[in-house]
Formats: structure tokens, C-alpha cells, sequence
């Protein structure tokens, strides 16, 4: 008897769609089943190159080998399309589990839980503020009731970068040791074409503001003996 498939985990899908190319085809699989062919044209890419990516993110589920050799979406019909009553509308998918944490792409997000020592006017200043002191841009907040108590609210915060990125955890860690409490919810990769730029525009600013205070404290004088 032939072994069983392994199947795939969060940190295969993550890793399956790290590769720009793949998100492409995602992108282009949204409308609807397209050819191999049709997808290779579309990406400038050649038909064994897009294949091989197809077969990546087949092996993780989220396209499927349709009659004719078409590729869709999950393997999914499409009761009705259409059905936003905005035409920029866009839906985010999140693939949600415990384990350990993908890899950081150089383009990614991370969610956390931010729980007040008290309620007090200032609050979400102080929290904001660890965020805007080290350049980090958020991409979503929201206030969540705790249900501990009338009034008593936490902020779900959604910011660009990775755990693994040094800014990202000093930014933590102080808020842990100011909060009550900090949840965090994971650091994953994100579809976008700037995020790589942005981060490292950033990393040389914080560079250069590094050697700034580094020619300035040179010029300390020592204690003389």
C-alpha cells in the first residue's frame, strides 16, 4: 500500500505563496478557470515555469486541476458572481492555526490583542505611540469590547512587518512590559507590491539616524585620568 499524502499546514500554504509569481496566479484565478496557457501568457512566463508553480500550489490546495486542464480556485463553483454592491469591493481570506510561524518574506503583517492597564484618557495615545516612534505603519485597528466589564475595551491592531524584524519586536516587547496584557495573534505573509521597498527605505533611514547619533556621541569628551 502506497504511503498516505502528508497534508499540508499553514506554514506550507505560507510558504507556497511567498513567491510573487504564485500570487499572480491567484490573482488571475479569481475571475474564474483559465488554461495553462492562457496563465503563462498573461504572466510572461513559459508554460513549464507556470506549471511548475501551479503544482506548488495544488500540493497545498489552493488551485485545482479542472476538466480541459483548467485551473480554478480551490476547486470551487461559483454559485453567483458579482454580488458586491461596491465595485472596488476585495475580501481577505485568513488561514488561522497553531504552530509555529512562517518565515518573514520581506512583505508581511502582524496582528496582536492590546488589553489597557485601566481605562484612562491617554491610553490609546501611549499605545500608538510605540508604533509611530519606530516608523511602523498600521494597516487596521479596532476597538473590542473585553467583556470583563462595562467600558472596558481592548485594541485589535493589524501593522506591517514581521516578528522577526527587530523594530517589530522591540515595539512588543514594550508594549508587554507597559500593558496589561499583549495577544499575539501571528505575523504572516501579505499581497502588495510595496511592502519590500517600504521596509527598506525604512532600515536605511534607521540606519542612517543610527550613524547620525553615533558621529555625535564621538564627540563626548572622555574622563580624563
Amino acid at each position: 500500500m502506497a504511503p498516505m499524502a502528508r497534508a499540508a499546514t499553514t506554514s506550507d500554504v505560507f510558504n507556497a505563496i511567498a513567491e510573487p509569481q504564485r500570487r499572480e496566479i491567484l490573482v488571475l484565478l479569481r475571475a474564474g478557470e483559465r488554461p495553462v496557457t492562457e496563465l503563462a501568457q498573461e504572466l510572461g512566463m513559459t508554460q513549464p515555469g507556470t506549471s511548475k508553480h501551479l503544482r506548488v500550489l495544488r500540493e497545498v490546495g489552493l488551485v485545482r486541476d479542472r476538466k480541459a486542464g483548467k485551473q480554478r480556485l480551490y476547486g470551487l463553483d461559483a454559485v453567483v458572481r458579482r454580488v458586491e454592491d461596491h465595485p472596488g469591493n476585495q475580501t481577505r481570506f485568513v488561514l488561522v492555526a497553531r504552530g509555529m510561524l512562517s518565515p518573514p518574506t520581506g512583505h508581511d503583517r502582524t496582528s496582536l490583542v492590546c488589553f489597557q492597564q485601566a481605562d484612562r484618557p491617554g491610553n490609546l495615545h501611549q499605545i500608538l505611540g510605540q508604533f509611530a516612534a519606530r516608523n511602523l505603519n498600521l494597516t487596521k485597528i479596532e476597538s473590542r469590547p473585553t467583556k470583563l466589564g462595562l467600558g472596558d475595551y481592548c485594541f485589535v491592531i493589524e501593522l506591517e512587518g514581521h516578528l522577526s524584524d527587530e523594530v517589530v519586536g522591540d515595539c512588543l516587547k514594550q508594549l508587554h512590559s507597559e500593558l496589561a496584557s499583549v495577544k499575539f495573534l501571528g505575523s504572516y505573509p501579505a499581497f502588495g507590491e510595496h511592502g519590500p521597498q517600504r521596509r527598506e527605505q525604512i532600515a536605511a533611514a534607521r540606519a542612517e539616524a543610527d550613524a547620525w547619533l553615533e558621529t555625535l556621541r564621538s564627540r563626548v569628551r572622555t574622563e580624563e585620568h
